[in-house]
C-alpha cells in the first residue's frame, strides 16, 4: 500500500496494526482509493483526531482543537457506532422518528 499511495501518517491517517489481508480474513473489507488520497495531499480533504465530544456549534477533538460545523455526517459503515457519544435519547428510535433529536436537528438516516 505505501508503494501506490505513500506513507500517509504525516496527513493524520494512521497506519491500520493489521495487514490488508489480516483485515478481509476478520471480514473488514479495505475500500479503494477514487481519489480521496489525493484530494488529502492537495489539503481539499483535511482529517482530524478523535471526537471527544460535540459543542454548541460544532465539535472539540483529541488535540484540543475545536471546529465549529454546519453539519457532521456519522460515516458510520455498516456497523453504526454512535453509542459511545450520541446520547440514549438522540439514538434512533425503534420505528418511527425519535422528535426529540430531530428537533435538535440530529437526523439519522438508514439507522
Amino acid at each position: 500500500l505505501d508503494l501506490a499511495l505513500g506513507r500517509l501518517e504525516k496527513y493524520g491517517i494512521v497506519r491500520p496494526k493489521t495487514g490488508i489481508l489480516a483485515q478481509i480474513d476478520a471480514g473488514r473489507i479495505p475500500v479503494i482509493d477514487v481519489g480521496t488520497v489525493a484530494a488529502i495531499k492537495a489539503g481539499r480533504i483535511g482529517i482530524v483526531p478523535d471526537i471527544v465530544r460535540f459543542t454548541e456549534d460544532g465539535a472539540k477533538f483529541a488535540d484540543g482543537r475545536e471546529l465549529k460545523f454546519d453539519a457532521v455526517i456519522f460515516a458510520t459503515g455498516y456497523r453504526p457506532g454512535y453509542d459511545g457519544f450520541l446520547p440514549a435519547e438522540l439514538r434512533p428510535a425503534k420505528s418511527g422518528v425519535n422528535q426529540r433529536a430531530a428537533d435538535l436537528g440530529v437526523y439519522l438516516i438508514g439507522f
